[in-house]
């Protein structure tokens, strides 16, 4: 078994010794670290390591700047670890463009998926290079179609996808293979593009009776003889990226997701806030917009630890998730601090499910190691539009309206324009 090889670079000994002590617990190798961005450049260049993991906070050069150099101009996947993911720390994580991040506080689960995702992925693209660089001999489907859009040629794999032989497939035409709203949806304007002379790439999901569902990476090259009765053709490579696909899907919903709760992160739950804003004013519709927090969690910390802090949020954010709407959204926007989108709720309505919602908390019970406790929380609600038509204004008056609840004794809602 391979095992990722990793240089770190952080001027924090304490976060220093957090990560090399994780590194050893999961038999990764550690190559080298580094205390600046400079540095961790010239440990990349001079051992190669499969991750190079920076902190974003460094002197000389910073986690951003370093990252650009290594993941951009060396071509060594790199994870920065980051508190903040909001304002111009997001602006900088999207131009340096990582390809993983974990932000703090993190565990070893956290770290482990994250590097293991990213150590996963870049296996992936290694081996994606060499199955390109060996075409003929590696399992990929390879075809001469004519102007007519009739197989000319089509290898051995064709063949398996479809689980046809190969007298089977030439002389057909690709909408009686794939289907003529497939073909002509999907392919004919590629194979047309080709015929003109364009080298046409794309990449979809095909389903094949031979090898089901796949995401391919299709290459459609013009082709043309003198001899041989191919006067004007297309060849087609097709190669199979489905689990390059799936490892970036992956890692999305990682990056958009908080890896303690396992519910949107501040980044994507900021996202989905705006589409919402920007849906209910095209539409007309109303929302409201939740600022939720759990009462007195710091003497849960304080007072049990920080374990069952974390067991807490989760428990939290499972207790949401299940009082919730299917069209509502909830994320974890803070250490405790939740927020929820609630679209197209009238006044009677809302108050009928803020009242219900209460009571969830009230109604249940956070069971942890012998630990039985009643975890309430307060909620701030602001209303689009009546408190405003832009995301500063709700976000605002949200804060002000769980101001006014946790004011007011805790365990309760506040509505700000009622």
């Amino acid at each position: 078994m391979f095992y990722p090889k990793i240089v770190i670079a952080d001027d924090s000994k304490l976060c220093s010794h957090v990560l090399k002590k994780y590194i050893d617990e999961l038999g990764y190798v550690l190559l080298g670290e580094a205390t600046n961005g400079v540095d961790a450049i010239k440990l990349a260049e001079q051992l190669n390591p499969s991750i190079v993991i920076l902190d974003v906070y460094m002197p000389k050069l910073n986690g951003y700047e370093a990252c650009e150099i290594i993941q951009n101009k060396l071509g060594i996947p790199t994870i920065l670890i980051t508190g903040h993911t909001e304002g111009s720390s997001l602006d900088n994580i999207i131009k340096s463009s990582p390809s993983g991040i974990i932000i703090k506080p993190y565990n070893l689960f956290q770290f482990k998926s994250t590097v293991d995702l990213i150590y996963s992925n870049e296996k992936s693209q290694i081996n994606f290079a060499r199955y390109k660089n060996i075409v003929q001999n590696a399992p990929m489907l390879f075809s001469l179609i004519d102007k007519n859009y009739k197989y000319i040629l089509a290898n051995d794999f064709y063949c398996k996808a479809f689980v046809k032989t190969e007298d089977k497939i030439v002389g057909a035409t690709i909408a009686e293979l794939f289907g003529e709203s497939v073909f002509q949806g999907i392919i004919k304007q590629h194979i047309d593009s080709a015929l003109s002379g364009n080298i046409e790439k794309y990449e979809s999901w095909f389903d094949y009776q031979g090898i089901g569902r796949r995401y391919m990476s299709v290459t459609y090259s013009p082709f043309s003889e003198k001899r041989g009765g191919v006067s004007r053709g297309v060849v087609v490579f097709s190669s199979d990226s489905t689990k390059l696909k799936l490892s970036e899907e992956k890692l999305e919903k990682l990056s958009a997701t908080d890896q303690l709760t396992n519910i949107n992160n501040r980044r994507k739950f900021m996202g989905i806030l705006q589409d919402e804003l920007e849906r209910a004013k095209r539409f007309r519709h109303t929302f409201l917009l939740l600022s939720i927090d759990i009462d007195s969690f710091k003497s849960i910390n304080d007072t049990y630890g920080h374990p069952v802090g974390d067991k807490a949020l989760i428990y939290v954010a499972n207790l949401l998730n299940k009082s919730l709407r299917q069209v509502d959204t909830v994320g974890r926007v803070g250490g405790e601090e939740f927020g929820a989108i609630i679209p197209e709720i009238n006044d009677q309505d809302s108050t009928s499910f803020l009242d219900r919602l209460i009571n969830s908390f009230n109604t249940n019970q956070f069971t942890s190691d012998n630990i039985n406790l009643k975890i309430t929380v307060s909620i701030g609600v602001s209303r689009f539009p009546d408190c405003g038509n832009n995301l500063e204004d709700l976000l605002n008056k949200a804060d002000e309206a769980l101001y006014r609840a946790k004011h007011n004794g805790k365990n309760q809602y506040f509505v700000y324009c009622s």
